[in-house]
């Protein structure tokens, strides 16, 4: 059971990466493609590496560790946690730059919920200032008997999002769209069909 936790841990870890990645991809393309200047800074943000790691030692049967690079709180500042699992609002931060980087990460679910077509989205966003770890993903009502992703994949936070979300100036600079109706895509496929899953970064 241990093991299976932490296989989960790691393949949220790796499709955060992915969802995430795809939010830059996406943005670099939107301001080329419209001759376009951020009026705003984009943070730079991103998961930290990791790994699954194995020891045997005197015993037959593997430990299994998951290995992930270590947040210098120096260099990073104060751990902190901009958006949970069990809801899309951005948290009350205090700082303005947490803040700003919280309405960043909010705009990130916003368009990956896009890009995957009323699928999935990252939450659990929290870390330093450019560093994220433990994240979740929130997936659609009907991939979660395929037990895809960790315990944290709450489905109430994945069904509240058009509630709980607010757009911000990154999603309106971004002229995301504000219907998440997914009942269908625009290849004309059911919201979980397999093209719904494909996801590129080589924007």
């Amino acid at each position: 059971l241990k093991g299976k936790t932490l296989t989960m841990e790691l393949r949220c870890l790796l499709w955060a990466h992915v969802l995430h990645s795809a939010v830059y991809g996406f943005t670099r393309r939107f301001l080329r493609e419209n001759n376009k200047e951020l009026p705003f800074t984009l943070p730079w943000m991103r998961f930290v590496h990791g790994a699954l790691a194995s020891s045997t030692g005197a015993s037959t049967v593997p430990t299994l560790y998951l290995l992930e690079e270590v947040i210098d709180q120096s260099k990073e500042g104060a751990f902190r946690k901009y958006i949970n699992n069990a809801s899309a609002a951005v948290l009350d931060l205090k700082n303005p730059e947490d803040r700003h980087r919280a309405e960043f990460l909010a705009f990130c679910q916003h368009y990956q919920l896009i890009k995957t077509h009323g699928t999935l989205f990252v939450s659990d966003y929290q870390g330093g200032e450019s560093l994220l770890t433990d994240p979740q993903i929130m997936s659609s009502p009907s991939l979660d008997s395929r037990q895809l992703f960790a315990d944290g994949n709450i489905g109430k936070g994945f069904e509240s999002f058009q509630n709980d979300h607010v757009c911000n100036k990154f999603c309106e600079f971004s002229e995301l769209q504000r219907d998440f109706d997914f009942k269908t895509n625009v290849e004309g496929e059911d919201s979980d069909g397999v093209k719904s899953m494909a996801i590129s970064v080589a924007e």
